[in-house]
Parts: C-alpha cells; structure tokens; sequence
C-alpha cells in the first residue's frame, strides 16, 4: 500500500519502484493519497505499462486537517481572524467549507444535524451540506452526528486568559521561551551547557505527559515530585544526601532508567520555568494580575459576589499607572480581556485605559486589529439582555418564583440572581399566625401577568422557582408559563403538599403534579411525605427512599433531594435532620445535620428550594458540595434566628420567630461546611490493605474495629516484622506488577474487592486494576493524621488552586445543553438537511487502473479519539464542534470533561480554523498580518 500527499516527486519514486518488468517491487498495488490527485499525476501512473495492471484499489482520503492529540482537528489558518471577521473573505470560507465537508465524510456523515450560532455559521452550514449532498452515496447508513458551528465571540475570554492546566501553561507560556510551538520542539539545557532538541511529538507521546496535562499545574507538579521521591527511594542509596538533579544524573547512567529519567527531567524543567514565567508576569505575587484577570473573565470574585466595573477600570488604571515597568504583552491581555467580557464601554472610558497602559507601538496595533474584528463587540441576540449600560457580559442569572418569597428572595439575590416575583398567596402574615387576611392568587390573575411579562419580551429566565401553589389552575397556568420560557431554563419545584402525614393542599393538585408537572421538572426537592405522595408508595428506609428517588427520576426530574428524610437509619434515632441527594444514573448521598430546637420555623422549606437552586447552579458539577452549602445556611441561619428572637405567644398561639434572615447575610453569602455528604450505596469492598506508612501507633483500634465490621484487613510491609500483631501482615516486592494481586487471591479475597491505602506512587504501578487510595498529602510523611495544621495547608492549596482556576470556558455549559437537548433554538438554530451519509470518496478507473475496493468500511475510522494504548471504541453518537476563528486548550480540555459524563459510545471532538494560544492569537493580529490581508482584499 502506498499512502501518500499527491505531490509531483512522490509519484516519481512510485513510477521509480517499476520502471522494468524484471524489478518490479511489488506484485499488487493499493493506492491511499490524502488529496485529490491533479489530472496530470494521474494520467502519470495510468500511463505507466508496468503499473496499471497491479493496482488494485485506489482512494483519495480527504485529510486536509491537523489533528490535535486525541480528539480534536483544526485547518492551521491562523489569519481567519482577520479573514472572517468582521466581514468574511469569500475564499477563506470556501476553503473552511471545503475542509469542513472533508471532515465530516472522513467522520462518515454526510447528514449531521447542524446548529449555527451566527449568520456566517449558517451560511457555512448550509453550504457545507449542499457540498455533502452532492458527493454522497447511495443507501449508505449514517453515523448520528451533531455538528455546531460557532465564532469565536461566543467566548473571547477564554482565548485570553491565563490557563493553569498543565498543557495550556506550557503552549502560553514557555512557546517563545524553551517551547517553539510551531516547530514543535522543547529545548532542554544539558549538564555541559550544551542544548538538547526534544520533539514534541515525542512529549505528547510520553505517558507522564498524557497523565499530567490536564492538571492544575501545581497538581502536575507535585505529581512528578512524588515520582521522583519514588524513583530516589527505590533506586539511590543514601537519597536524602543528595540533591534531585544530581540524583537524576546519576539515575541516567543507567540505560534501563534513562528514559525515565529524561522524561521527569523534562517536565521538572518545564514546571520551573513555568513558575518563572508566571513571577516574571506578575500573575502571582507582589500583583497577583491572575486573580485580577479572573474576576474581569468570570464577572464574580473569589467570594462569589459581582464584580463592579467601575472597580475593575479602577483597579487596571492604578496598575497601569503605578507600574510602567509590567511588560507591554501583559497589559495588553489584561485590557483584551476587559473590553472582551464588559459590555457597553463608554468611548471616554475605553480611550482612558488604553492610554494609561502606554502599549508598545505594536502591542497598540494588535489590540486595533482585535478590535476592528468586532469579536468583542456584543452579539446581536445578547443586546436585549445587556441593556444599554456598561455591564458583564456574563448574563445576568434571573429567576421567577412563586414562593413564599420573603424567605427565598433576598437570599437569592444577596447571591447575585436578579428574581421577579409574583406570589401564589397574598396574606397579612405566614401561616404560622392565628388570623391570616388577604387572598389566593387564581390562575386567572397569573395569566394576566404572564402575558404582560410576555408583550415586554421579558420571559428570558434562567430558573422558575416554584413553592406553595393553593389551587389546580394556578398549578397549570405555571405549566403554560414554562413553555414560553427558553428551553434551557431550569424548573426547581417545591412541591408542597404537607408534612408528618397532614395534607394542606386540595387532593387533586397531587394527581396534577404526578401526570402533568413532574416531566417539566429539573431539580425536584420534597419533604418525605411529598415523595410519598408522588410515588404512591411508603418510606420506611433508606432503601425504599432511594427506589423512591429513581421512581421519581423516571418520570422527569434529573435531580431530587429528600428535604426530610425520618427514617431511624437516616436520623440516628431522631438526633439529626437527614436529607437524600440523588442525581439520575449516578450515586445518592445521605446528609445529616444537628436538629436545632426552637421551632417549628415557617419558611425553611422556600430557603431551602432557594439555596439549592443558587449553589447547584455555582457548582453544577458538584451537587454533594451544592447540598452542604445550602444546608449550611439553613444551619447558620436557625441559629443566628434561635438567637436573636424568641417565640411569642398571639391569642393563645405559639408563634415561632420569623427567620433572621438580613442578620445571616455573611452566612448565606459565604456558608462554613460543617457537616458532609455520605454515599449511601456500598462500595463493594470486601477487604483493605494499608501499606504500612500510612499507620501509626495509635492506628491498632481504628484497624480492630474494621475487623469487627467484617472486613478483611491487612498490611503490606516491606520488613518481615509486623507492628500490628493482631492484624494479618504481608510481605509484598514491587518488582512484578503481578505480586500484590497473587497474593490477594492467596487471601482469599476478589482482588477487585480490595481497597489499598497506600502511601507511595509505586502502588499505582504495582496494583493493576485494583482500587487504590493515596494518603500522603505534600510535605507530610507517613500517612495523614488530620490535624489542624494540616488541615489549613491542604485547604489553602486547594483554594489557591481554586482561586486561579475559577474560569470555565461558556463552551462548556454550550455542550452540555446541546447533549441534553437543552439549547436555545433561538441562539443556535438548525441547519436542515435532507442529505444522506456518505463516506470516503472512493475513485474506480475500470480498466486502466484494475477494480477498485467497494466496501466502504474498509477505508472508515472507527473513532478519532484514543492513543495507539486505547481500547478501539465502537461510536453510536458524535458531537463536533467547530469554531470559526479557532478553538483553544481549555476548550479542548471541557470537551474531553463533557464527554466522560455521556453514554458510552458517545464521542466529543473539537475542532476549529486554527489550534489558539494568546500568542499565537496575538501574533495573528500583529502589523503585518493586518497589512498583508488588507492587501490580499485590495
């Protein structure tokens, strides 16, 4: 087989293998080229006498695409940024077209389902399946595909912002400096002064790298050090007396280690002068522009409260002011990413800042360029929700709830979510009082105000909050009013019925929320009687609360939490107040936390809805830590209540204290976790096995009571003496990766069943498929004893980490919706196409050239993701994202994050017009570039 470019001197070295019948060097001939073949190269090897007549197969595979790493493509056009924007060059787009279209029949689709964010990605669209249509082939079955096309204003920031994974660093930071990015090659100082080419190919190959480059850069780094100390402890004798460089050296000699050993020393260097680099850009200390460059992209702090502007164009003229000496590029990305996130900039205030930064002349050029692209410029279909005023571009969250909403409302707006509100009831006080005045909400009335909210375009929410609802035609106006909310808008309901087997509500409201308003729900949060009630079925356990929770996601929610679970099991004898998370087709989690006295309270439930609702949408991905938060500021809140109010009798009534909300404003804006999530389902482990460094002395009575459980415990130790003699003790070597797993089975236990604590990285390497925990947090030795100090160390990393990493690309939240069917129509519309699928284009010359292979499939690719190691995966579905303007590393990282979380079969590739980095995008818009495409246009 030959597979080959179609360039002219290739075809010449074919035609070299058979010039004469008595040197022919092959008896049959497969021909795959990666382009078209120009008429003239094929009349060459038709015309050659001693080849026609043994080619047996020829295709033209379209591969006129980079791939990057494992699941993602671009077309290397760097200048489309200037070229498709503001006003597209026709030429560039018929060759992003054609691209486009190669891709997708190398992909074999030929009928994707195409969403487009913009006008251009429309017209791109349709032409790319009017390209597919015509070259398709017949009764050919389809791989399901979704093909969404964007620009790169859908998200500026994250072309821009610093990114601290691992990968991105090195692409941002180190290319220009010990990374050429466009040639590929990491240089490397050696001992002698010497300097050492490394490709990079050879970095993306390495296996280090493949489990480094998605880690927070300090993770990445701790990562290699504990390889080291690994590798020093197993292999250097006296290794405390000797420093790493000289130890690696040393290591090196050794021809067996050598590779090994290059590889740490590769990455060690990178991660130092990573770390340099983020000193010599001040994005850490003395300035800390990294923190600064996250509240300008995310549009909240590290607190979780709204960034003001005007504090924001404050804080970059002090710093352009009082440091003339920060480096030109610097300020340059600090301004391109505030004029890309904040919207409506006063002209005056725009001029102000670019004057104060004092930009190099052709650092001034380039954020001219960017400008001129208008990519930072709000787009069409957002102007209504901005307004006219200079605000985030991060649309403000908005929700629309009927609640009793005193208790629910200005929590959620203390957390930064803009509510309108219309209530179901309008009474003189809460139902705790002995005389309510006022009247019921109908339905009716509901009507009225939604079609006014509708006349003023003003139903654009992102939430519908819904608590107690008094009468049947209010409950179905509401399921009217969620259809004319945007698809994507999120139904937190409150279905309250009753309590302690009481219901205060018109029995066929039940009936209602069972068949008609569950289907439209996405986070579900009742009392364990309002389960019952919708299940039809009773709770006496956990067990049945769960089979309760699956029955309800069944019928729609995707998320339901037991507000109240009052089993004994789950309330430890009636001690605590349990409630139940469970996420459809994932885990459930048990929470328990302290009764407080002084009640019953009238609006916890509504603060409770309210609370979920805010912290499941700030950690989406999260929900365990989102249900901790909002307990926590019911907990804060009871008590400061408990506190501060007392009870008071009215016409013979107790009446509980209103709930202290305004008092418990810090409480609810930053909550302190207490009390934490628990998985409720085993998880299948039989045994434990500690490696002996993790345990100290005082660890006999934790180990003792594990057996008393009925686990299996024992230790693995590297000396035949054991401290622990009451407990089973094993010798295990690292030497074949085998060991520990024989001699696990030799224990009698599945190895599977196994769970080892383990103190060192060479577990990892040594356990196979076993499931292994690590308890050795940096600078500790021996296992983690959970004292106070290091406690705060390892939560002050971790909210360093946190601090810098608080930007997510919108990308994210884009394929999220669209693998859920959740998004808008209104801002990404649908391509239609009546194509079929088609494959590869496969070329038959009859005759001349002999009989070409048919079957398609012969010439497919199964998948595109997966390294030469990974298990071939059979594809059901892809989604491809394509981003005119080009895609970045963040966004290659979310993508490769959505997809673990869909079925399995499910593929996420990205692509774009070119791979970006804020260099290279910068360096796409200096001066020249800028000349040279106004030049090509004239």
């Amino acid at each position: 087989m030959y597979f080959m470019r179609p360039l002219p001197e290739l075809v010449e070295s074919i035609l070299a293998d058979f010039r004469t019948a008595t040197a022919l060097q092959h008896r049959q001939v497969h021909f795959c080229f990666t382009k078209p073949v120009e008429q003239s190269l094929l009349s060459r090897l038709t015309e050659a006498p001693h080849l026609a007549p043994r080619v047996r197969s020829f295709v033209e595979v379209p591969l006129n695409f980079v791939l990057v790493q494992d699941r993602g493509f671009h077309f290397d056009i760097p200048e489309a940024i200037t070229g498709l924007f503001p006003v597209p060059d026709s030429q560039l787009v018929s060759d992003v077209v054609q691209k486009l279209v190669d891709v997708c029949r190398c992909l074999q689709t030929t009928s994707p389902s195409i969403r487009c964010q913009s006008d251009l990605c429309h017209t791109i669209g349709e032409r790319v399946l009017r390209e597919l249509n015509m070259h398709k082939a017949p009764n050919t079955p389809s791989q399901p595909c979704q093909l969404l096309i964007l620009e790169r204003s859908l998200d500026m920031a994250a072309a821009l912002v610093h990114e601290y994974s691992y990968e991105a660093c090195v692409f941002d930071l180190l290319d220009g400096n010990m990374f050429d990015a466009d040639r590929n090659v990491v240089t490397l100082k050696t001992s002698s002064g010497e300097s050492k080419d490394k490709n990079k190919e050879m970095l993306l190959e390495d296996p280090l790298w493949e489990e480094l480059k998605y880690m927070h850069i300090e993770a990445a780094r701790s990562h290699v050090e504990a390889k080291v100390d690994d590798v020093k402890r197993h292999n250097v004798q006296n290794s405390t007396a000797i420093s790493t460089s000289a130890m690696l050296e040393q290591l090196r000699a050794a021809p067996e280690m050598r590779d090994a050993v290059d590889r740490m020393s590769l990455h060690l260097a990178m991660i130092m002068q990573i770390h340099s680099r983020l000193s010599h850009e001040q994005i850490l200390e003395p300035l800390h522009l990294g923190l600064l460059e996250q509240d300008i992209a995310c549009g909240i702090d590290r607190n979780g409260k709204d960034v003001k502007i005007v504090n924001l164009q404050q804080t970059l003229l002090k710093i352009f002011t009082d440091r003339p000496e920060l480096p030109s590029e610097m300020k340059l990305r600090l301004l391109m990413v505030f004029f890309a996130c904040v919207a409506n900039i006063p002209e005056a205030n725009r001029s102000k800042l670019m004057d104060a930064a004092k930009l190099d002349a052709e650092d001034h050029q380039v954020l001219i360029g960017m400008l001129r692209t208008r990519l930072m410029e709000v787009p069409e279909s957002q102007r209504l929700k901005q307004g006219t005023g200079c605000a985030h571009r991060v649309t403000k969250q908005q929700a629309v709830g009927w609640v009793r909403n005193r208790a629910a409302v200005f929590p959620l707006q203390l957390l930064g979510f803009e509510v309108d509100v219309i209530n179901s009831v309008q009474f003189s006080c809460h139902t705790g009082y002995p005389v309510l005045a006022g009247q019921r909400v109908s339905g009716d009335d509901l009507r009225a105000l939604v079609q006014g909210l509708s006349q003023n375009e003003a139903l654009d929410h992102s939430f519908l909050l819904t608590g107690y609802i008094g009468a049947v035609s209010f409950l179905q106006e509401i399921l009217t009013l969620r259809q004319m909310l945007p698809k994507d808008c999120c139904y937190v309901c409150d279905p309250v019925m009753g309590d302690n087997g009481h219901l205060y509500v018109p029995e066929e409201l039940v009936a209602v929320y069972r068949s008609d308003v569950l289907q439209h729900v996405s986070i579900l949060t009742p009392n364990q009687f309002e389960a019952e009630l919708l299940t039809e079925r009773k709770i006496t356990n956990i067990q049945e609360a769960i089979d309760a929770c699956n029955l309800l996601h069944s019928k729609g929610p995707r998320v339901v939490v037991l507000t109240t679970l009052d089993v004994p099991e789950a309330t430890r004898g009636g001690e605590s107040v349990a409630m139940l998370l469970s996420c459809q087709g994932s885990r459930k989690w048990l929470l328990r936390v302290p009764w407080i006295g002084g009640g019953p309270f009238t609006g916890t439930g509504d603060l409770t809805a309210a609370m979920i609702l805010a912290y499941m949408h700030k950690v989406p991905h999260e929900l365990p830590l989102a249900l901790e938060k909002a307990a926590a500021v019911l907990q804060g809140v009871l008590r400061n209540t408990v506190s501060c109010k007392t009870a008071r009798t009215i016409q013979g009534k107790r009446v509980s204290p209103e709930l202290s909300l305004v008092e418990s404003k810090s409480v609810i804006e930053s909550p302190t976790i207490v009390h934490h999530c628990q998985l409720v389902e085993s998880l299948g482990i039989a045994g434990v096995l500690f490696d002996e460094e993790t345990l100290d002395d005082e660890s006999n009575k934790m180990l003792q009571l594990m057996k008393s459980s009925g686990l299996k415990v024992g230790i693995i130790s590297k000396k035949d003496t054991a401290r622990f003699p009451d407990v089973e003790t094993r010798t295990f070597s690292d030497s074949p990766q085998t060991a520990l797993a024989d001699q696990i089975k030799q224990w009698g236990v599945e190895a599977s069943a196994v769970l080892i604590v383990a103190a060192s990285m060479s577990f990892i390497r040594c356990s196979g498929s076993l499931t292994v925990a690590l308890l050795k947090p940096r600078g500790c030795n021996g296992g983690y004893n959970g004292d106070a100090q290091d406690t705060a160390a390892l939560a002050a990393e971790a909210e360093g980490r946190f601090e810098l990493s608080r930007f997510e690309p919108r990308l994210k939240e884009v394929l999220e919706q669209l693998a859920e069917d959740r998004l808008s129509l209104e801002d990404f519309g649908l391509c239609q196409s009546t194509a079929n699928d088609f494959g590869l284009r496969e070329a038959g010359y009859g005759d001349v050239l002999g009989p070409a292979i048919q079957a398609k499939d012969d010439w497919s690719f199964a998948s595109v993701t997966g390294s030469v190691e990974a298990e071939r995966t059979e594809v059901s579905h892809r989604i491809v994202v394509f981003v005119l303007g080009g895609f970045t590393h963040s966004e290659l990282r979310v993508a490769k994050e959505v997809q673990e979380k869909l079925p399995r079969g499910t593929e996420v590739i990205m692509g774009g017009t070119s791979l970006l980095t804020p260099k290279r995008l910068i360096r796409a818009l200096r001066p020249e570039i800028i000349r040279r495409m106004d030049h090509e246009s004239l």
